[in-house]
């Protein structure tokens, strides 16, 4: 058809297309415009073939990111949930742990208070000891100076028979320096048999009133006390022994009760020495209390997990990673708390509720492309757009290739323009 116009003009060409034996309502076209035709049909198929098989590719690469989005958040809905639990029993540790200062706290205030009694006591009767020391004291020096009148009185006598006093006189006064000491030596001898005294542990003495005793072979009936006396001063001294002992231990034992290093060794009570043995007693049974905490097979699992958890090697590293874990746990609280306020959510709703809602705007936005795609294509399911595209492979390469023919006999270039100079054409032949 082609071959029998390509001597003529084009005007004799599109009188020729238009001849009367074809009727004014058909408008004949060559295979060729129909091939070209057909070809601009298959491209814009092609075309529209490969916009589907991207949106396809899209829906399926956003189903597999909602899908890894839930899987994340699970996973880390359950590593928030280990750590809350971690965090609970930490608080629950630390309110034992209060509660057991705040009853050792009670405890010592009690036994404060108690020494302060027993100070009470012991500085009455130290005030009462004072007293009484002061008045054997003022005795002694009275006795002193009665001893030595007497001895100058003697000396007096034998120089000068003025002076001379009668022998009555001094009987009488040696007679009542003896009922003094005789009443010391009774109040001391009544003091130590007394039920606060402790026990007497007698024993041989070496002194110098032994000696005498040895030598006159007179018992007085208070022989004992210079003994007692000797044996209290060497508890005395025993007693700063102990004290020492025993910072030693408190030391060892319960170092943080030690407030002052330099104590004065020389004002050690005997309060004193029960406070710290009462301190060190309080400490074992605190121990024994706290006997039924894991033991150390248990505690060494428990940080082998934490590193098993954390992925990490050395036990420096745990903490470094726990600090990393409670950070990402804050971002992770961060962006729950910005999705609940996006989603117009209560701040209680669990974190699946907000992974469901995510998933069904991600389904709805799936729909709406779905929806699109099935609208462009005309059709509703996979099967039906694959068999049109096959009936579009068989049927628009002859249309595309009529097209083509058609613009290279009309001589335009757009498919718009085939219409109107079709149009053109039909008027001019009328």
């Amino acid at each position: 058809m082609v071959e029998g116009f390509s001597g003529s003009t084009p005007e004799a060409r599109h009188e020729a297309l238009l001849k009367p034996s074809v009727p004014d309502d058909v408008i004949a076209l060559d295979s060729v415009g129909i091939r070209l035709a057909l070809k601009t049909l298959l491209e814009d198929t092609d075309r529209q073939q490969k916009m589907m098989y991207g949106l396809m590719e899209t829906n399926h690469n956003l189903r597999d990111e909602v899908r890894q989005e839930r899987g994340r958040a699970s996973r880390q809905e359950k590593r928030a949930n280990e750590l809350e639990n971690v965090v609970e029993n930490i608080k629950s540790k630390i309110r034992q742990l209060e509660d057991e200062t705040i009853a050792q706290v009670c405890r010592q205030q009690n036994q404060v208070k108690g020494l302060e009694k027993d100070q009470l006591v012991s500085q009455n009767q130290l005030a009462e000891t004072k007293a009484r020391n002061e008045q054997l004291l003022l005795e002694n020096t009275n006795l002193k100076k009665d001893l030595e009148t007497r001895s100058s009185g003697s000396s007096t006598r034998e120089g000068t028979e003025e002076k001379k006093e009668p022998k009555s006189t001094a009987e009488d006064q040696l007679h009542a320096v003896c009922q003094q000491y005789l009443q010391v030596l009774s109040n001391i001898d009544s003091i130590i048999r007394s039920p606060r005294a402790p026990p007497l542990i007698y024993r041989r003495s070496k002194g110098p009133v032994q000696n005498y005793i040895k030598e006159n072979r007179q018992d007085c009936g208070f022989e004992h006390l210079p003994l007692t006396i000797e044996m209290w001063a060497d508890q005395l001294v025993a007693l700063k022994d102990l004290h020492r002992s025993l910072r030693k231990l408190s030391l060892e034992l319960v170092p943080w009760h030690i407030t002052d290093p330099q104590d004065n060794i020389e004002s050690i009570r005997v309060q004193d020495l029960q406070f710290m043995v009462d301190t060190v007693l309080e400490e074992i049974e605190n121990k024994e209390k706290n006997s039924q905490r894991p033991s150390l097979p248990t505690l060494f699992a428990i940080v082998s997990h934490f590193q098993k958890l954390f992925d990490v090697n050395s036990l420096n590293g745990i903490y470094p990673r726990m600090n990393e874990v409670y950070t990402k746990l804050g971002e992770l609280t961060n962006a729950m708390r910005n999705l609940h306020e996006l989603l117009e959510l209560d701040s209680s709703v669990p974190p699946t509720v907000v992974v469901d809602t995510v998933g069904k705007l991600c389904d709805i936005i799936n729909e709406n492309v779905t929806e699109q795609l099935q609208r462009l294509l005309g059709t509703q399911d996979i099967h039906s757009i694959m068999n049109k595209l096959e009936e579009h492979e068989c049927f628009f390469p002859p249309f595309q290739a009529l097209i083509q023919d058609l613009l290279s006999l009309l001589e335009i270039n757009n498919l718009d323009d085939i219409l109107p100079t079709v149009q053109k054409l039909k008027l001019v032949a009328r």
